[in-house]
């Protein structure tokens, strides 16, 4: 399957419930779920929580195999997730929550060059001392798909969250010409849907709609 997408789109998580059915059908063992998955979207946002389960762990290194990059998202300390070593190149980047943000240097520190980071501020952003000392460093922060897209520009991760629900053909245009402006051929930029589930439908469109662009 070609992978090579400029901007790559997902959804934040891959188990939920609302989906047996409508996304995954009624007999496919949960074991399966992320080679299914792997086989529609090129990335997925995922908990570091999530790696500590041995089976699990095993599906994203077999959907890792078809190109499938996945995102971790760290707890608040940025301790690293169980198991993470094991997913090889499937594993594209880190999310750190910037939590305490006088400390959060110090967290992104103790990550090390490794892989990449992006740093999620929520719907907020970094104060301007801040964002310089994130920017020379080469770490980037989330965006929410509203205001200041600037961190979007630095380091090797570019990540975009935004809910699925309500999203429409200009939202996700917009997102993607945001995504396509950072690109420069060596950054991953993901567009990342959330939601309770994240809507399938919307996730088709945008995909779609990005290869029209």
């Amino acid at each position: 399957m070609n992978r090579d997408y400029p901007v790559l789109i997902g959804a934040a998580g891959w188990r939920h419930p609302a989906w047996q059915g409508d996304f995954y059908p009624d007999d496919l063992p949960a074991e399966w779920q992320p080679v299914y998955y792997a086989n529609e979207f090129p990335v997925v946002l995922i908990a570091a929580t999530d790696l500590a389960d041995a089976a699990t762990l095993a599906g994203w290194r077999e959907a890792g195999d078809t190109g499938l990059r996945l995102l971790v998202e760290l707890d608040d300390e940025g301790v690293l997730a169980t198991g993470a070593g094991e997913l090889g190149e499937a594993l594209a980047g880190w999310i750190l929550p910037a939590g305490d943000t006088a400390s959060l240097e110090d967290r992104l520190d103790a990550l090390g060059p490794a892989l990449p980071v992006v740093v999620d501020f929520g719907t907020g952003e970094p104060d301007p001392s801040l964002a310089e000392r994130l920017a020379a460093r080469g770490v980037g922060w989330c965006w929410h798909g509203e205001g200041d897209a600037g961190g979007l520009a630095h380091g090797e991760l570019a990540l975009i969250r935004v809910a699925s629900s309500g999203a429409g053909p200009r939202d996700m245009r917009r997102w993607l010409e945001t995504g396509l402006a950072v690109q420069d051929g060596r950054r991953t930029v993901a567009l990342v849907f959330e939601g309770t589930p994240p809507d399938i439908t919307v996730l088709r469109q945008a995909q779609t709609l990005s290869e029209l662009l």
